[in-house]
């Protein structure tokens, strides 16, 4: 008998501890909601839950697969296409909450940069000036070289600031001075640098505007050489005529997603972080949609074929993963 009781005893015992665990573990994950969503990146998908008195929220969220490009001589040369590489990733948030005004979270995204030697390639070739006062010696740093002068080097290496006020440059034209390598082969020659964007990240999200894939890709956003939006260029041939690239919108799978964000990443150095979105509204209802509001995304890496002899010093690699973190309530 009393063995029975024991038994008993120990297994209240065990039914309590048991209880008590999973308690302490619910409170855990609705205390450490954003945290936890913070830590969410690079391929991996995690289901976040917290519960309130009004309610509970679900947040899965799925960054997609990593963003990785390699340029060799074997993919890359003046007769090949641009490289790129893109992903999907999606944000679902869920609510029981029966407030009239839903349950609103905010989140950023960032793009986690963890391999990149990547090199701006592009510029002009100049015939070299003569004379004493060519150069402005005084002037030793790229930033301080403005106005009508010019920042460049005759060997690859050295850099100097060629006076724009003494000598007008004539630049040198022809395929085969496109590139720094080209340029340089003739000694009387000289190259400017220009940070034109060359490996870049544009990052898409779907809209619920188009419905339809003609009516969808008709619409775009205008970028300049350098990846910033041109918000005053919204067709396509006044953004090509002011020189900028315009890019239509991407219909995949039954979705439309247009351009949200775009940045030149061609040197940012390994191990940085990207922002892409400072902060994104996302809002769900109990009586809308069965409490379920869906963002998704749509990264796309891009290296810009240039003919600019990008791989010259050796092969180059880029790996990035897309990366998101709830902030504020």
């Amino acid at each position: 008998m009393k063995e029975e009781n024991y038994r008993d005893n120990r297994g209240n015992v065990v039914l309590l501890t048991v209880i008590a665990i999973v308690t302490m573990v619910i409170v855990l994950i609705g205390a450490t909601f954003a945290y936890l969503a913070s830590n969410i990146e690079g391929s991996k998908s995690a289901n976040i839950n917290a519960t309130t008195n009004a309610g509970s929220d679900l947040l899965l969220i799925t960054p997609g697969a990593d963003l990785s490009l390699t340029a060799n001589e074997n993919n890359f040369g003046p007769e090949n296409q641009n490289l790129s590489k893109d992903s999907t990733a999606t944000i679902l948030f869920q609510t029981t909450n029966t407030a009239t005004t839903g349950v609103t979270k905010h989140y950023e995204v960032k793009l986690d940069v963890v391999q990149n030697n990547f090199e701006y390639t592009s510029g002009k070739c100049y015939n070299t000036p003569q004379g004493a006062n060519s150069t402005i010696a005084a002037i030793t740093e790229k930033e301080a070289c403005t106005g009508v002068n010019t920042w460049a080097t005759t060997n690859g290496t050295d850099y100097s600031c060629y006076n724009g006020s003494v000598n007008s440059l004539t630049e040198v034209i022809g395929n085969s001075y496109t590139n720094q390598l080209g340029c340089l082969s003739r000694n009387s020659y000289m190259w400017a640098p220009e940070e034109i964007a060359e490996l870049v990240i544009d990052l898409y999200r779907d809209t619920a505007d188009y419905d339809e894939e003609n009516n969808c890709k008709s619409v775009g956003v205008c970028v300049s050489d350098r990846r910033e939006i041109n918000t005053l260029a919204t067709t396509k041939s006044s953004c090509e005529s002011g020189n900028g690239t315009w890019l239509p919108n991407i219909w995949e799978e039954g979705t439309c997603y247009s351009l949200v964000a775009a940045k030149d990443i061609t040197t940012v150095q390994s191990g940085s972080t990207v922002k892409l979105l400072d902060d994104v509204e996302i809002n769900a209802k109990a009586s809308v949609n069965n409490g379920t509001t869906n963002h998704a995304y749509k990264p796309v890496v891009t290296f810009i074929n240039f003919a600019h002899n990008q791989i010259i010093n050796g092969q180059k690699n880029f790996s990035a993963s897309l990366t998101f973190a709830l902030i504020g309530d």
